[in-house]
């Protein structure tokens, strides 16, 4: 899988800098460890199987290692004080662990960032027989990973994923989010419950309150805690402080996302498949377009300026909002994105440089416009867009359909499961 800019800059601005241990949260631990390997200076890696002779202080590495990277350290006995004695105060150290419980307790004592950085979209666009939406679905049903992008391509046949992987009672992924979370807290129910009020809408502390029925601050110390184990985000708009109060909550991963929004209730709590498959039908289009085209206009523009390293924001101001903005600092350009589900106008280019502009602190920045449209772009904004770099068009199409092609069969596989 090829990781995100993301990861590149944090790995990068590791080697640079003076931090010392750097953590990283994944379940594709190997293919991690190979990007960082391909790094320009001299790598160490020590494997679980190792770690007890590391413990002992028994293990020997070439004078010339730069980096060790540690496949999971939840092996090893030693604290991370202890570790950079046994290893060396010259020798960078980065830890790669699936675990959450043992990077939350260090990231207590170091302030880590706990993040997963496999999701990646450009991985999906090789299965030439997916439209977009399926493309987007089985990006959900994979949750972004390469490990269960592996089962897809045992048959490469969507369905049969899903009745063996999800559906069944004995898949990988049926109950994963319940049992990520209880892994974590002893009494997991009420984080569960906030995780579902997430996926519902609900942005911040004040909506989950009162769509569940909380105090606030319980909700808030719930919040905190599954910040803390890197099942949510909170994220701000573009131009606003870090901590700003105007900032909502995400789930990080699309499989936890869609999960807790159409599976949670309707077959796990209840079983009621006759609802989930309505849900499904009525919902999963506008859901996917809504929730997830973003990884696509990403993908797009990171295919498009593939020779920058550019981050990724939404910003909104009031009732304004821009889909997604991409932050290139080396070049001082803004890449603005936005999708329209209707044809798209000389109006609406307008509009959106007008929104564009009241992005603070960028003011004097270039900004390039990539217009993504399922409807299409009229004659006078194609014109346009041919004479000029800075207005990309991008049509979208979502004309097969979905519904019939995919669910009705996962809910008849999901009966004879019962």
């Amino acid at each position: 899988m090829n990781f995100n800019n993301e990861l590149k800059n944090e790995i990068s601005n590791f080697i640079s800098d003076d931090n010392q241990i750097m953590l990283i949260y994944t379940d594709n631990i190997m293919a991690v460890s190979r990007y960082i390997r391909q790094q320009p200076t001299n790598v160490h890696m020590i494997f679980a199987s190792e770690c007890d002779l590391l413990n002992k202080n028994q293990l020997s590495m070439p004078s010339n290692t730069k980096i060790c990277i540690i496949h999971r350290p939840e092996k090893l006995d030693i604290v991370f004080d202890d570790l950079k004695n046994v290893l060396s105060k010259k020798i960078k150290i980065i830890l790669v662990s699936s675990s959450r419980k043992f990077v939350y307790r260090f990231r207590k004592y170091f302030n880590i960032i706990l993040r997963d950085y496999d999701y990646d979209f450009s991985e999906y666009f090789q299965y030439k027989t997916l439209n977009l939406l399926k493309q987007l679905y089985l990006y959900i049903l994979t949750d972004g990973r390469d490990m269960y992008l592996t089962l897809f391509d045992t048959n490469k046949n969507l369905n049969k994923y899903i009745k063996d992987n999800i559906y069944a009672e004995t898949g990988i992924l049926h109950d994963k989010p319940i049992r990520d979370i209880s892994s974590c807290f002893n009494t997991p129910a009420n984080y569960i419950a906030v995780m579902y009020a997430l996926a519902n809408e609900c942005r911040n502390s004040g909506n989950i309150s009162k769509f569940l029925g909380m105090k606030q601050t319980t909700v808030s110390k719930y919040l905190s805690q599954l910040q803390s184990y890197g099942f949510i985000e909170y994220v701000t708009s573009l131009d606003a402080p870090e901590k700003s109060k105007s900032g909502k909550y995400k789930i990080i991963s699309p499989y936890h996302h869609f999960w807790f929004r159409f599976m949670y209730e309707d077959m796990y709590t209840y079983g009621n498949i006759e609802k989930l498959n309505f849900n499904l039908n009525s919902n999963l289009r506008a859901y996917l377009i809504e929730n997830h085209l973003i990884v696509y206009m990403k993908h797009i523009i990171d295919k498009r300026f593939q020779s920058q390293n550019i981050s990724y924001k939404e910003w909104w101001n009031d009732d304004n909002h821009i889909d997604i903005v991409g932050v290139c600092s080396e070049k001082k350009t803004l890449y603005i994105g936005q999708y329209y589900s209707k044809q798209v106008h000389w109006d609406e280019y307008n509009e959106l440089v007008s929104l564009s502009g009241k992005i603070k602190g960028y003011e004097k920045w270039k900004k390039v416009y990539i217009i993504f449209s399922s409807a299409g772009f009229d004659d006078e904004l194609k014109a346009v867009s041919d004479a000029n770099k800075h207005i990309i068009l991008h049509s979208v199409s979502f004309n097969e359909p979905l519904t019939n092609t995919v669910i009705p069969l996962i809910i008849e596989t999901r009966k004879k499961l019962k």
